[in-house]
């Protein structure tokens, strides 16, 4: 019907092993590394094999030997010389980077009988490469070896002397550090004298060719001094340098729960590390893990935290807060996490307390007021493309800053694994996406060039600068994502930007979990901001509410099962505030749209513009068009394939869907119809439930960045979504050139001429349609401002196209509804057509009607404000359907009430009642 012709994976990173001499240590003291040592490899995995006296057997023999593998450390206890003359072989194979240094401890408990004896055999499994004899019954012995080669398997044989038996334990290292803060001794780092502080421990290894590792061990001591102290202005070791940052590279560092000299070793124990005013900096190369157990967790805390004792011996009168020291930092070329729990960095069972201190970082010096620290940071090299995801989990993040600060790059593949964390009272409990600047003016962020999976189910998202995705998105069922005054961008383009580059955002949502984008106010999962009873709801706290942030921009993928909620806010796009949709489905490129959003929640999106702003700004889902900034906005008007299904709209201040023209497009769409798919939402409580189109948008400022232009409908447009009210704004002098079919004529459909082209009403108001479900005083003040509804006419131009009965323009009964003023027609249904006169053209229009009164009125309609309105010289006729004249008038007579003109008795634009 012509009238509706308005309508329209992990990337893994190889561990970088740093090679050839080590950066220089600062001169400290005539200290030097003892000569003895433990050379210690950083490789895959340690394994402690806990055993029987029967579990290994038979192993008499080297063909028989169990075999423990390939790896920088070996832990076996349990087994047993029994009988007396029994023989143990086990084989192993030495890691990659060996640097020559090979140890093996047999620990006999004190009193036993057993008296061991330790022999190292070549590969043959019969060549004696070392042994040791040393010691008497009840006594441990240990071998050193130093002339251990990578990659080469050996064979280690227990025996004992003479007729004696029991049991015993062993363990075996490359190239190890051992440190345990019980030790009276300075130590020199072997397992029977570990070195007693850290600093000791990482200066010797630091001095040392190739990567070593140092393995920190725990206590159950009382003593407060029983802990490991690390503090920018203290002295821990006694050497008179400050002991700055715990910096380290290309050292593999290890905190252990379990106890080395206490109660003969191997028990369970908590580590406790007391830092002040300092960071933990993970190097290049370096690599942290903090192995905890359940109940004796590897704590890192506030030098003024009295856990484990008065440490700092004030009595008390100190208390730990928040900020006491700033956290733990794996620079960009640290070692990350690797395939599995056993190797890489890796935090399991730690205790995180007091971080978040603002310092000084010598790798950003530029920054005088220092650098904001959270308890774990992964950064991205500052020149480089490598990043620092690491695994973390069963760990508690308490009384600090944000509890992971994450740069995006180290989100990339599946990003860091974190899985069962507990966060208590930090500044953010969730993990913070830092998004750096490219113009901090601007306030213009660099893109996300990697593709990445948000997976850490459990653990909040916050995001509090834009996000401009050039690359995959996918976001698991489950994850919650929570905004700032910001969006999300996945156009595949910056503001502003060139277009082309492809983006994708993949929200793989389920019934039973949903992926929810909200407001950081929104205590949904945890109080993330940590504001306590402030994000509660009511009048005197400042709790989610609609506006709080922007949306989602996209272009390429889906959103299924989602909740999207308090968005449609003003957000910062360089340097100034504009509104954002809560969705915005976008055609950002010359293919157009892929994109579908189905089964999600739409809800409490913003609509409270101020002055100079339109109920366009921000609507709950703004789909089709092209996109709408940059240097190539409105190139692209190609529709892609965009459904929207299953849907509940609801409760948004604006609109709950706005639609530009190429929605309409007669594009076959795969699910069915044309154009846009709309089927199954449920639309409720909005300020317009439906889809609003308008056909012209104008400059706003502070409004979407479009510039003024005609928005046309593509040369066929259909409009077949059914079940949701169609609400069009339209120019009614510019769409002769479009053709619209309505293919199913049960549509609702209103049509609305643009803002400000209709005179006011005679009683100085403006025309506005009552017809609409859901009518609310919100809605008819929108209403109000839009004059009302019209069918344009098929001419272009005023030639001629309907000039006979035959070629009469058809008007359905849809077009006749109720509209104002009232004192022209009454509360008579009434169609208004938008047509177009010229010299001696005669248009034709038809409609069906049964008995009674039927009104026609003609008058001049100025289309533009530089227009005069002035009446026109016309006349009416009436004839029926067998071309039979039924009435005619040339002027108006009695008086036109609608007359532009005053009111005269007789007036040249006809009246025909």
């Amino acid at each position: 019907m012509a009238f509706c012709s308005l309508l329209s994976t992990l990337a893994l990173l190889a561990p970088r092993k740093r090679h050839g001499k080590k950066p220089a240590m600062p001169r400290r003291s005539s200290w030097r590394p003892p000569m003895r040592r433990l050379d210690v490899e950083r490789l895959e995995s340690r394994v402690l094999l806990n055993g029987s006296s029967l579990k290994d057997e038979p192993n008499d023999t080297a063909a028989s030997a169990f075999d423990l593998g390939k790896d920088i450390f070996f832990a076996r206890t349990g087994v047993a010389i029994e009988p007396a003359g029994d023989l143990d072989f086990y084989k192993f194979t030495s890691p990659a980077q060996t640097s020559g240094q090979l140890s093996i401890l047999m620990s006999i408990p004190s009193g036993s009988s057993l008296d061991g004896r330790i022999q190292l055999l070549d590969s043959d499994g019969s060549t004696i490469l070392a042994q040791m004899d040393a010691n008497g019954p009840g006594q441990s012995e240990i071998l050193v070896y130093t002339s251990a080669v990578p990659n080469k398997t050996y064979f280690v044989r227990f025996a004992s002397n003479a007729i004696s038996s029991g049991e015993y334990g062993f363990q075996i290292s490359f190239a190890r550090y051992h440190v345990d803060a019980t030790n009276p001794q300075v130590g020199d780092g072997s397992l029977t004298n570990p070195f007693r502080t850290l600093q000791v421990a990482l200066r010797t290894a630091m001095a040392h060719e190739g990567t070593d590792e140092v393995l920190v061990f725990g206590n159950n001591s009382t003593n407060p001094q029983h802990v490991y102290v690390w503090r920018r202005d203290g002295d821990a070791d006694g050497d008179g340098v400050a002991d700055g940052n715990m910096f380290y590279s290309g050292e593999r560092l290890i905190f252990r729960s379990q106890t080395l000299l206490e109660g003969g070793g191997g028990q369970s124990a908590r580590v406790i590390v007391k830092l002040q005013n300092n960071i933990i900096d993970v190097g290049s190369g370096a690599e942290l893990r903090a192995e905890g157990q359940p109940g004796f967790p590897i704590i890192f805390t506030s030098f003024q935290d009295d856990t484990g004792g008065d440490t700092n011996q004030d009595g008390g009168i100190t208390q730990p807060q928040r900020l006491d020291w700033g956290g733990i930092r794996f620079r960009g070329d640290a070692i990350p996490q690797g395939a599995t729990p056993e190797t890489g960095s890796f935090f399991n069972y730690a205790d995180i307390r007091y971080t978040g201190a603002r310092l000084f970082d010598p790798l950003r010096p530029e920054i005088v007021q220092g650098v904001e620290f959270a308890s774990i940071r992964m950064e991205k090299q500052i020149s480089g493309p490598l990043a620092a995801p690491v695994r973390v989990h069963n760990t508690t993040f308490r009384h600090g800053g944000k509890a992971f600060d994450v740069h995006f790059d180290a989100l990339a593949g599946t990003g860091p694994e974190i899985r069962n964390i507990t966060f208590t009272d930090n500044s953010i409990n969730g993990l913070f996406v830092n998004i750096p600047f490219q113009d901090v003016n601007t306030g213009q962020t660099l893109d996300m060039t990697l593709d990445s999976q948000w997976d850490d189910v459990g653990i909040p998202y916050v995001l509090t600068q834009r996000l401009n995705v050039m690359a995959r998105l996918t976001i698991n069922a489950g994850m919650v994502i929570k905004f700032g005054q910001t969006e999300l961008n996945a156009l595949g383009s910056t503001f502003p930007g060139e277009l082309g580059t492809a983006a994708f955002v993949f929200v793989n949502g389920t019934a039973d979990q949903p992926v929810i984008f909200t407001s950081l106010n929104d205590d949904v999962l945890n109080d993330t901001n940590n504001d306590g009873t402030a994000s509660n709801p009511g009048p005197f706290y400042n709790g989610p509410a609609p506006g709080q942030w922007g949306g989602l921009h996209v272009s390429q993928g889906h959103i299924d099962h989602a909740v999207i909620r308090y968005g449609g806010g003003r957000v910062p796009v360089n340097g100034v505030l504009v509104y954002a949709p809560a969705l915005d489905i976008v055609n950002a490129s010359a293919l157009g749209q892929r994109f579908r959003v189905s089964n999600t929640e739409i809800t409490q999106t913003m609509y409270n513009p101020p002055e100079g702003q339109t109920i366009l700004d921000a609507p709950a889902i703004r789909v089709g068009g092209p996109v709408p900034f940059g240097p190539n906005q409105f190139t692209h008007d190609v529709l892609g394939e965009v459904s929207i299904v299953d849907n509940f709209i609801h409760d948004n201040q604006g609109l709950a869907l706005l639609a530009d023209p190429s929605v309409f497009s007669a594009t076959p769409h795969p699910l069915g119809g044309y154009g846009v798919h709309i089927r199954r939402n449920v639309v409720e409580n909005n300020l317009v439930n439906g889809m609003f189109t308008l056909f012209s948008r104008p400059a706003v400022p502070g409004g979407f960045p479009f510039t003024s232009r005609f928005l046309g409908l593509p040369p066929l447009a259909y409009l077949d979504d059914t079940d949701i009210v169609q609400v069009i704004g339209t120019v009614p002098n510019a769409i002769a050139s479009s053709e619209l079919q309505v293919l199913f004529p049960d549509d609702i459909v209103y049509l609305l001429s643009r803002p400000g082209v209709t005179p006011l009403n005679p009683d100085g108001s403006e025309g506005f349609l009552n017809r609409y479900q859901g009518q609310s005083a919100a809605l008819e003040s929108f209403l109000r401002q839009l004059p009302k509804i019209a069918t344009p006419g098929r001419e272009a131009d005023g030639n001629s196209t309907n000039n006979s009965i035959a070629t009469a323009q058809f008007l359905p009964s849809m077009s006749f509804i109720n509209i104002t003023p009232l004192n022209v027609f009454g509360t008579l249904p009434t169609a208004t057509v938008l047509g177009h006169l010229g010299g001696d053209d005669i248009d034709f229009y038809s409609f069906d009607a049964g008995p009674g009164t039927v009104y026609f009125d003609i008058d001049r309609y100025a289309i533009s404000t530089q227009l005069p309105t002035v009446d026109i010289n016309t006349a009416l006729a009436l004839f029926d359907a067998s071309g039979t004249l039924l009435a005619w008038v040339d002027d108006s007579n009695p008086a036109d009430p609608g007359s532009t003109n005053p009111p005269s008795t007789f007036s040249t634009d006809a009246f025909l009642g």
